[in-house]
């Protein structure tokens, strides 16, 4: 492989330069990308471009599908240039073919460094979820109404996705002159959908202590604030204790952390650093030492806590609660959070 590559490139292969994206998502995405390919080859007359997908999340027959259009789209003389390789779970496909092994032995080279990284490969965000647990937010706090420009940054999505999760919740919502929007009213039936899918929304993770040395979740928490991770925050009854410290129940059952994941990637080693003792449940039914919760929007609203480490939002620690089968506190502490006495 080459020392010198040219600009705007990952790697030059047998004069083929190549420009590596991981995690595609959008097909609009890789479209421009496969157009600025093209563009580029006018300064190339003597190479090919390739297009190195690493982990993308666009399906096999989509990408057969987009580079059948852009053959009919783009000039002959580019796409005979031109070709996507896609690299997932070790292995290579290739778009309008795959290159020969000596070129795709090095070519794993190149993408090496993004498949390298910590952690496994997270799902897109479930936005719908995102979106209802924003607006609860809100409304606890009684915030103002926000408009969709601001959900979208809360989010990390575009308003088509936002607009269409507004359509779904709209009667309950609250929509002032300037377009922003807010809850009316606490949105019970989606609330209900949402606790029963939430631990595949949260992709939820249990730990157990088989060393026989458990500590106390008051011990885990406080090694947790040590670690001194602003995406790490302590939720579930320690969490909702912080918020309302009133909240009626007699020592804590376990620890619940939420960690603020916005990418595409979740790194779990942090647990180790908690408690090397601590290993994944073999079961959901198994008594859970820590759980972990995951939290996808872009904005996290953690707060720091006057002891260190930080706390997730009211919502987070409302969902934790529930998740442990704590439902008279739940009831509680949504009760201590709601504008107007209410039951969730």
């Amino acid at each position: 492989m080459n020392r010198t590559i040219e600009e705007g490139f990952d790697a030059e292969i047998d004069s083929t330069f190549v420009k590596v994206k991981s995690g595609l998502s959008a097909v609009r995405n890789l479209r421009a990308g496969l157009l600025d390919l093209a563009y580029a080859l006018q300064s190339h007359p003597h190479h090919r471009e390739l297009l190195a997908l690493v982990e993308s999340n666009i399906s096999p027959v989509r990408l057969q599908r987009e580079w059948d259009l852009a053959r009919k789209t783009l000039r002959p003389e580019w796409t005979d240039r031109l070709g996507i390789v896609l690299f997932q779970n070790g292995s290579f496909r290739g778009y309008p073919e795959l290159p020969p092994a000596s070129f795709l032995a090095r070519l794993k080279e190149a993408v090496g460094p993004e498949t390298s990284h910590a952690g496994h490969r997270m799902r897109r965000p479930d936005y719908s979820s995102e979106t209802l647990k924003v607006l609860i937010y809100f409304w606890f706090l009684q915030k103002e109404p926000a408009t969709s420009r601001r959900l979208q940054e809360i989010l990390g999505c575009t308003y088509p996705t936002v607009a269409k999760v507004l359509t779904k919740l709209s009667p309950y919502l609250l929509r002032t002159s300037d377009r922003s929007i807010g809850l009316a009213s606490f949105p019970r039936t989606a609330w209900s959908t949402l606790l029963a899918r939430e631990e595949d929304v949260r992709q939820t993770k249990r730990f157990i202590d088989r060393s026989g040395q458990q500590r106390t979740p008051e011990n885990l928490a406080r090694r947790l604030a040590k670690l001194g991770r602003s995406d790490l925050a302590i939720g579930g009854v320690l969490g909702a204790r912080s918020h309302y410290p009133n909240l009626d129940l007699l020592g804590t059952p376990r620890v619940d952390i939420t960690v603020h994941c916005p990418g595409h990637r979740l790194d779990l080693s942090f647990v180790s650093r908690i408690d090397p003792g601590l290993s994944p449940a073999r079961s959901a039914s198994e008594p859970a030492t820590l759980v972990v919760h995951v939290l996808r929007r872009k904005e996290a609203w953690f707060e720091p806590l006057p002891a260190g480490g930080w706390r997730a939002d009211p919502v987070e620690c409302l969902l934790d609660l529930h998740e442990a089968r704590l439902e008279a506190q739940a009831a509680e502490f949504f009760n201590a959070l709601a504008p107007i006495p209410s039951s969730p």
